[in-house]
């Protein structure tokens, strides 16, 4: 009788131990694409607390896909792990997706919500093109291939994208567009899938020919920064570019302006990106299309340099035709009725001096350039500038709390950071940071310890991450 109350009372326990301790082999799917697995977890009102050795992280509701929750046995349901596999392969190539549009053949790693929203994106963004140009495309016959990733890193090691870049587009057949997600930034998103698209629709518009370098690159600026409405399927044009107006600002306050003269004949030296300051391109097609006066005069300027049989054009060294420097300025000033481009360049600046940049993305570019110059306080006034327009972004609070932390602003940091980790509670380096500013404050080596020991726990593999760390060794 004894024995057997004590393999009851066994029993018991075991089911008290399985009922207070969150199984292992929960699984979180984040609507990002992102995986938490190996964690317990544990569902409660408004999200799931994940439980990680040092410390628990709360995921709102907001972020989460699905979550698959494992029996007593600690092994998932079948649809469940059926779920999971498919998560895990979809971040790889080579079980990427694939889906068609009616002009698009989609490759991608990302999840489907994320995959269509793009298709249709990139769908309406093509109507828009024809109807504002007032032209049918040259079709091709094939539909475009796009390869959407995940990430940056991902972009990177399959695409071949260059470190910086967002997105790219492959000229030479079989063309190609590349692009990633921003998971903390969809506008970035939205921008480079329409600076991308944009250089397509040139190209369709008359393939083979070779766009000069400034009107290619001055046009997608000036497209991929409109504001996309997913409900009505309508963009709004004309709006300021934040990466090209912040520097455009930069410049503009050192004196520094570009000739128009310049700017077109100006040619692309080795081993350079770029023959121009970057902003310049944009706020010319910016001036132009957005001015009643040479809306319409300088589109025709632009068909014509492309299409008409009467423009000499020469062989590209790439590939296709090209129409030299000195032609495009002389094709310009006739579709303008200008005799020189004199007057036209100091209304050019004119308009540039009167842009002014106020959203807050605007102004976290503008500080991630005084970042780069070694400016700290112009750096912190855009931050500030960027939180009193309304910004709330996870990378706006990361920025502004890691910069804060190096100017020894330790508090502020701290509470700018744990905004961040609000906003995405399984990004490491807010934490790491949050944890490097507690160190640096003194007194709160328990909590900072915590914070860098979380760090590493949420992203055990980023090296750069553990290179940063202020802990001692176990």
């Amino acid at each position: 009788m004894v024995f057997k109350n004590a393999i009851s009372l066994a029993a018991c326990l075991c089911v008290l131990l399985l009922l207070a301790s969150p199984v292992q082999a929960d699984v979180l799917l984040l609507k990002d694409g992102r995986i938490v697995k190996g964690k317990p977890m544990v569902l409660c009102r408004g999200g799931v607390k994940i439980r990680y050795p040092s410390g628990e992280g709360f995921v709102p509701k907001r972020m989460i896909q699905h979550v698959a929750r494992s029996g007593p046995d600690g092994v998932l349901e079948a649809e469940d792990k059926r779920l999971v596999r498919e998560s895990e392969y979809r971040r790889t190539w080579r079980y990427r997706n694939k889906a068609e549009s009616d002009h698009f053949a989609f490759e991608y790693t990302v999840p489907d919500r994320i995959a269509r929203d793009t298709m249709d994106l990139f769908e309406a963004f093509r109507a828009h093109f024809d109807r504002e140009w007032g032209l049918e495309v040259v079709e091709n016959p094939k539909k475009l291939k796009v390869c959407f990733y995940h990430d940056a890193a991902y972009f990177r090691q399959v695409s071949g994208g260059e470190e910086g870049a967002t997105c790219y587009f492959r000229f030479v057949e079989p063309i190609e567009l590349n692009f990633y997600s921003n998971r903390n930034d969809r506008q970035e998103t939205v921008e480079a899938a329409l600076w991308a698209e944009t250089h397509y629709m040139l190209h369709l518009l008359q393939p083979g020919f070779r766009w000069p370098e400034w009107l290619g690159q001055g046009l997608a600026d000036f497209y991929s920064c409109m504001r996309w409405n997913s409900e009505t399927r309508t963009f709004e044009t004309g709006r300021l570019h934040p990466i090209r107006m912040a520097k455009l600002q930069d410049e503009l306050a050192e004196d520094k302006r570009i000739g128009l003269d310049v700017m077109i004949r100006k040619r692309l030296k080795p081993k350079t990106r770029s023959p121009h300051p970057s902003p310049w391109p944009w706020s010319f097609c910016h001036f132009m299309l957005q001015s009643p006066k040479y809306a319409t005069k300088f589109k025709s300027f632009i068909l014509a340099l492309a299409r008409d049989p009467m423009i000499q054009r020469e062989p590209d060294k790439f590939a296709g035709l090209q129409v030299e420097p000195e032609v495009v300025v002389k094709i310009l000033r006739e579709h303008l009725g200008l005799e020189d481009l004199e007057a036209l360049e100091k209304e050019w600046h004119e308009h540039a001096r009167t842009l002014e940049g106020r959203s807050p993305r605007f102004h976290v570019h503008a500080a991630w350039l005084a970042m780069r110059k070694g400016a700290p306080l112009t750096t912190l006034k855009h931050l500030e500038n960027a939180v009193r327009a309304g910004g709330k972004s996870q990378r706006l609070f990361y920025l502004y709390g890691k910069t804060l932390y190096t100017k020894d602003k330790n508090e502020k940091a701290v509470e700018m950071l744990k905004k961040a980790i609000e906003i995405d509670p399984l990004d490491a380096w807010s934490y790491m940071y949050a944890g490097r500013a507690y160190h640096d404050m003194g007194g709160h080596r328990e909590t900072s310890e915590r914070y860098q020991r979380l760090a590493l726990e949420i992203d055990p593999e980023d090296e750069d991450l553990r290179d940063l760390a202020t802990l001692k060794k176990r």
